[in-house]
């Protein structure tokens, strides 16, 4: 996990799908971990609206640029995002390319899981 932030406090309260409806990037996770109908909730930093880098908290804010897909019967989820802004760590001067993040629902906790995953996103 990338960010030092707890963002845990930001997740949704439900498990209820939704995505960006002004999206710009759409991929997919294939997960061999979660069974069809399982829940993803994902967050990447928000956009850059000056191209400036954006410190670390500032990117993620409140976790806008986020959503929760749901596991198809191919193990496969959608992830719907605008371009994440590139954003640099004030601690230690660290720049970390377009990523997003993604934690999975327990059923049986029925909670969102501690294990953070990153995804690098290939932006041409």
């Amino acid at each position: 996990m990338r960010p030092k932030e707890n963002f845990s406090n930001l997740y949704p309260k439900n498990t209820k799908t939704y995505h960006q409806s002004n999206y710009s990037i759409k991929t997919t996770l294939t997960s061999r971990t979660q069974h069809p109908g399982d829940k993803i909730f994902y967050f990447a930093s928000k956009p850059s609206r000056t191209g400036l880098l954006l410190p670390r908290k500032e990117a993620y804010d409140r976790l806008q640029n986020s959503g929760i897909s749901e596991v198809n019967s191919e193990n496969i989820a959608y992830i719907y995002l605008k371009k994440p802004s590139i954003y640099k760590n004030p601690e230690d001067g660290s720049v970390y390319p377009p990523h997003y993040h993604y934690v999975l629902w327990s059923t049986y906790q029925k909670c969102w899981g501690k294990k953070v995953y990153t995804v690098d996103l290939c932006m041409v």
